[in-house]
């Protein structure tokens, strides 16, 4: 289960930042995680988020604790902050193909990371200009709270199928991705009231 605390002060144990494809810009990062997480037993996998000189997220990213030591805290957790960035942008909705999370020559899935190439659904945009993407996956026999399903016909992309968008598994992708395919706008309206209420 996780065990770090919302509002904790936490860094990248040394070498795991080069295991990550899209690595944080620093390594001091404030922990962001739903409080529900600290009760899910069995499952290390929490939710970060770095923090700019301007108080600003600009970096977020679902990793394993076991990647991270603790270094202070309590403070405020930035929940809130990434929960503002979320359904903003032009990019919103689209459907994007990222690539692996972990660096080339690394166990994939590594840890708790999500697992695997497949389409993330772009929710919203940091100030930086950094997408904020949640995986897809098959939604077949796994129906969970914080993973609300989408009907293969509202995703727009080739070979789609009946699936759900992995809320707890949120992550920073560089900007200007290309776009393979978008949600269809007759979904939106439910699934963006599940976004936000994941992340109040």
């Amino acid at each position: 289960m996780a065990t770090i605390a919302p509002g904790t002060w936490v860094e990248l144990i040394e070498g795991e930042s080069q295991r990550l494809s899209f690595p944080p810009p620093r390594t001091a990062l404030v922990v962001a995680v739903h409080r529900a997480a600290v009760k899910a037993r069995g499952n290390p996998l929490t939710f970060v988020a770095s923090i700019d000189d301007g108080q600003r997220v600009d970096w977020v990213g679902a990793i394993d604790e076991t990647m991270l030591k603790v270094t202070g805290g309590p403070v405020a957790s930035p929940r809130a902050a990434v929960g503002r960035r979320l359904l903003a942008g032009a990019s919103c909705w689209k459907v994007v193909r990222p690539g692996l999370l972990t660096s080339p020559g690394v166990a994939n899935p590594y840890l708790t990371l999500y697992g695997g190439n497949r389409p993330w659904v772009v929710l919203g945009e940091l100030l930086n200009g950094s997408l904020v993407a949640a995986p897809l996956n098959d939604a077949r026999g796994n129906p969970k709270w914080y993973a609300p399903e989408i009907a293969a016909a509202h995703l727009l992309f080739p070979n789609a199928k009946h699936s759900q968008l992995e809320l707890a598994h949120l992550w920073s992708l560089p900007p200007g991705l290309p776009s393979s395919g978008e949600v269809d706008a007759a979904a939106r309206q439910a699934l963006g009231r599940d976004v936000v209420g994941y992340y109040v």
